[in-house]
């Protein structure tokens, strides 16, 4: 349920959410029970406070001023010029300092004897602060001033009491995933111990003790920096300056650092400001034992300065926590009417959800329940604990699929040029991959279904919306970030980061859900996606490195990709001695690079430089007759494609590509086309996208049509054919 006063936000995990480099203490056992607060006013109800029927993490410690600097020197460009300077930003005390403006945007400078001391700001640029995060600390203003609290709602009335109300935002937004902790929030996290006594209970202090710290250095026994010192004993200023006390769920500082927001306001009939608690570095006449008691807080109006330390939802579980999942998807099913399917899709989904079926178990159910295990079938190379199998309910999703059979063939040893020998293209199983690249239009379809979860901060980003404007951002609709697709470039191959191409795989293996999960996980957990600093100082990669178990749609990895551009198992005929099979170098069942130029001179690929007078058609499958041995189009010049694998699994820097590509012309198809090439980029880096998948089991319709198609590539050409006469192949 949602918090006290929560309004319309319910509790939720999100794969997506980050740490911002804080430190962050989980609170769990919900629906905890309630503590009763003896009201300060005679003859009014106890007050029950601290029950929260939800997990949530909380920042371990309180914001610092260096953390608080590099928010400010973020919103420096975009906060309004009278508020540039105020302590309510910046702090009293002269924690931040405020030196004019250059060409408009404030200067401030950082006092580093300040610098891990807890920052105190107003309730409204903490509630900034909150949004910032919310929108993975974009770089624009709507990032500071959405999200968590709209803060258009910012300022004071006049009530019919003739009584000056705050008209702020009460609660945090629907979705919300960064916030300011409510008192019952910040009250479970200080005093709720789930295993006092063996059933849980509460602590009178928020130092899992029932007697009030003891102000002192912590050299001398002290427990905490609030309150009055004994004579002589220096008082450390600093944040996590007594690491040994703590709430039961391993908060520092809940005593003696700042008093501290929370969300809540004073009178929610009359709203003159929000609440505080706890005792304060600040305030050092305040004595613990009252301020830090169990239950005890005050109002005070939202320009006064007090600490931070926000909230969040919990990040989702690692790839397989199908009940997680399952529970989401239940929950957004609830909110999205059956009104969006088709009639028959609506009653597939009916049946489904009354099977008991859920598209988000995907593979998991199929392979487990009703899945063909493939004969010979094995993982795939580097592909961790993925294994290949066959699932009735895989869906082509209105892709045309290339069945690649043949397991087991024969691996091709390549050379790389200064490096040892290395075997490529063997795979043990059977599997199919995308006729064609995907193209504008079919990533257009992703982007409007990704619109309403994706982050702020990468909604316009041209590694999710691809290169050359073919698909333009139009700005925000009530927060969801709106797309247009330019029709003349509707059938061109896309081109997008490693990481929105893994987003679109999760999407399709999760049958298209239109739920946030559905984006973030199945295939590969985006949550693994970042960058750390190893042992040796390199900058590495900590995404997941190959598919999930179970992915039934997936990035292919350089030996699938590659069986399927070159390995023909007809390619010495039926009549050859001993193996018939056979490598072609190039992903055009020949020996000789294509040639450039357009079809209908004899041009062959979209790659590499044209013939003077020559125009370049620019959409996919414009070249029909030139295909691999297994019926794959525009393997040479469509786009480079991506790949699965990491370039080197010990320390992951980048993602493999290869092939031509018509958005790389300099980039001969005599290079880039050759068997066994390759180019190793960042996941950052924008390429094209073919994707691969499991078989469907067999009695399915699509794998009657795959089993005709594999039928039809038999016939072969005989060697006479015109090139420009179209070749037989798995479609004819």
């Amino acid at each position: 349920g949602g918090g006290s006063g929560g309004g319309g936000w319910k509790a939720f995990r999100d794969p997506t959410v980050q740490d911002h480099g804080f430190q962050w203490s989980k609170v769990g056992d919900p629906g905890n029970p309630s503590h009763f607060f003896d009201h300060p006013t005679p003859g009014e109800p106890d007050r029950p406070v601290g029950r929260v029927n939800y997990k949530y993490r909380i920042m371990t410690r309180e914001v610092t001023v260096r953390e608080w600097f590099e928010f400010v020197q973020a919103y420096a460009p975009y906060v309004a010029q009278n508020a540039a300077g105020s302590s309510q930003l910046l702090g009293g005390n002269n924690l931040i300092r405020f030196h004019g403006f250059v060409n408009g945007v404030p200067q401030y400078s950082l006092v580093e004897a300040n610098a891990n001391l807890p920052m105190i700001a107003g309730w409204r640029f903490a509630a900034r602060f909150a949004n910032w995060l919310n929108a993975d600390k974009a770089d624009a203003a709507w990032a500071f001033e959405s999200g968590a609290y709209d803060t258009s709602t910012f300022g004071t009335t006049v009530n019919e009491y003739g009584i000056n109300v705050i008209t702020d935002q009460r609660e945090r937004s629907e979705g919300a995933r960064f916030f300011l902790p409510t008192f019952d929030e910040w009250t479970k996290a200080g005093h709720w111990d789930p295993n006092r006594y063996g059933k849980g209970g509460w602590w009178l202090y928020p130092t899992t003790s029932d007697t009030a710290p003891v102000s002192g250095h912590p050299d001398f026994g002290g427990e905490t920096n609030g309150g009055p010192f004994p004579p002589g004993q220096p008082r450390p200023f600093d944040v996590g300056s007594y690491p040994y006390v703590q709430s039961p769920w391993g908060l520092l500082d809940l005593s003696g650092g700042a008093s501290e927001w929370m969300e809540d306001v004073n009178f929610p009939g009359s709203p003159s400001g929000r609440l505080v608690a706890g005792s304060s570095i600040y305030a050092t006449i305040l004595d613990p034992a009252y301020f830090d008691f169990l239950g005890r807080a005050t109002g005070t109006g939202p320009n006064s300065e007090y600490g931070v330390r926000l909230a969040s939802i919990i990040p989702s579980p690692g790839t397989g926590s199908g009940l997680v999942a399952v529970s989401v998807f239940l929950l957004n099913r609830r909110r999205r009417p059956c009104a969006r399917f088709s009639d028959e899709a609506c009653r597939r989904e009916a049946d489904r959800q009354r099977r008991g079926v859920i598209p988000v178990l995907g593979a998991a159910l199929a392979a487990a329940l009703s899945s063909t295990a493939l004969a010979g079938s094995g993982g795939v190379s580097g592909g961790g604990g993925w294994k290949a199998f066959r699932d009735p309910t895989v869906q082509d999703h209105g892709f045309q699929w290339s069945k690649v059979g043949d397991p087991g063939n024969e691996a091709y040893t390549y050379q790389p040029p200064f490096q040892l020998p290395r075997s490529i293209g063997r795979t043990n199983y059977k599997y199919r991959v995308m006729t064609h690249e995907v193209t504008v239009r079919e990533w257009y379809g992703f982007l409007q279904a990704y619109a309403p979860y994706v982050a702020f901060g990468t909604a316009q980003s041209q590694g999710l919306i691809g290169t050359n404007g073919f698909i333009q951002f139009g700005g925000f609709s009530n927060g969801v970030p709106q797309y247009i697709m330019v029709e003349q470039f509707a059938d061109v191959p896309i081109q997008v980061s490693w990481r929105s191409a893994a987003r679109f795989t999760n999407w399709l293996h999760n049958d298209r859900a239109d739920a946030a999960w559905a984006f973030e996980m199945g295939v590969y957990d985006t949550s693994t996606f970042g960058t750390t600093v190893n042992g040796n100082g390199v900058n590495v990669l900590t995404d997941q490195q190959q598919r999930s178990e179970g992915a039934r749609f997936f990035i292919p990895t350089f030996d699938e990709w590659t069986k399927a551009g070159h390995w023909d198992p007809n390619r010495y005929g039926e009549d050859a001695p001993g193996d018939q099979g056979g490598w072609w170098l190039y992903p055009t069942t020949s020996d000789t690079a294509p040639v450039a130029g357009h079809p209908d001179f004899g041009g062959e690929t979209n790659g590499g430089p044209f013939p003077p007078g020559q125009t370049r058609p620019l959409d996919a499958g414009s070249y029909p007759h030139v295909q691999s041995p297994w019926g794959l189009l525009d393997l040479s010049g469509g786009a480079m494609e991506w790949m699965e694998d990491i370039d080197d699994p010990t320390q992951p820097l980048d993602r493999l590509v290869s092939g031509s590509s018509i958005y790389q012309t300099g980039l001969e198809p005599g290079i880039g086309d050759r068997l066994g090439w390759f180019g190793e980029v960042g996941p950052a880096s924008m390429f094209g996208v073919r994707l691969a998948s499991v078989i469907p089991s067999p009695g399915t319709g699509s794998g009657l049509l795959l089993l005709w198609a594999l039928h039809s590539r038999r016939k072969r050409c005989a060697p006479s054919c015109s090139p420009s006469w179209p070749r037989c192949s798995p479609l004819r």
